[in-house]
């Protein structure tokens, strides 16, 4: 049963008790991220849910072969594999310790290249954590040079047939070889040979329709709808608390108490 094939009444009657069983347990605000290729914000279209606006996001079909993924993709994509295979890039799902200080390498001067703030950053011992917690679920695949360098790399969710990227970054100096594209390429495939469902890109920064998104948006035309579903379960707790962290209550930041500036 999907969201679309229930009536209002039901849908309705979850919201209702999805909202008691939170005031229940003292929530004071719900905050969810809704996955686009397991979309249930129908469910949440009665008060006290409200529904953020779509942006756009990108997903690449594995259950075709590789020649059906490619004649779908971008020109520039396609011409990005090739160049990947005359400079000798090879592709692995690899947790090594050796691994795990390149992804770190990478991601980290990915984001200073992009400015990104602190809050983005993490650590050789957060990744470590990350695979370890997460078990099969979780995947570290690189894209070696022939010398066996880390050019790019990126860590991936999978689970029931979707294989979710997470996180990824390519060495400064390597930006130039554009190895990311055929390690996601690689990624596919793999998830194709072993009967997955989806490769699921993400979209734009803040879900803009910005380079980022144009960017995945070469993988693949199939495109999806991400969704935020906010709550608010006491208005007037939600009110005092906002204030008494000096915040104003109807601020557009959700939930209007939180800031990082003040640590909470």
């Amino acid at each position: 049963m999907s969201p679309e094939t229930v009536d209002t009444a039901w849908r309705e009657d979850f919201a209702a008790w999805f909202a008691k069983v939170c005031a229940e347990l003292s929530i004071l605000t719900v905050f969810l991220r809704n996955h686009p290729l397991l979309d249930s914000s129908q469910l949440f279209t009665s008060e006290p849910f409200t529904l953020g606006p779509v942006s756009p996001t990108v997903a690449v079909d594995v259950t075709r072969p590789r020649e059906e993924r490619l004649a779908a993709a971008s020109s520039h994509h396609r011409r990005a594999l090739r160049k990947s295979v005359a400079l000798g890039l090879t592709f692995e799902h690899d947790h090594s310790d050796e691994a795990i200080a390149a992804f770190t390498e990478c991601y980290l001067q990915t984001m200073a290249k992009h400015e990104a703030s602190e809050s983005y950053l993490l650590d050789e011992a957060r990744v470590s954590n990350i695979l370890g917690t997460l078990g099969e679920h979780a995947e570290l695949w690189v894209a070696r040079k022939p010398d066996g360098v880390v050019a790019s790399a990126a860590i991936f969710f999978r689970t029931n047939g979707i294989i979710q990227y997470h996180l990824g970054g390519t060495r400064s100096e390597d930006y130039a070889l554009g190895a990311a594209r055929p390690l996601f390429e690689a990624v596919a495939e793999t998830g194709h040979e072993r009967g997955d469902r989806w490769l699921h890109l993400g979209g734009g920064v803040g879900g803009d329709d910005d380079s980022l998104l144009r960017y995945k948006g070469g993988f693949a035309p199939d495109r999806f709808e991400f969704r935020t579903i906010r709550a608010v379960l006491d208005p007037a707790a939600y009110e005092e608390a906002a204030r008494a962290v000096g915040l104003d209550p109807g601020r557009s930041f959700f939930p209007a108490y939180r800031t990082t500036a003040l640590g909470v």
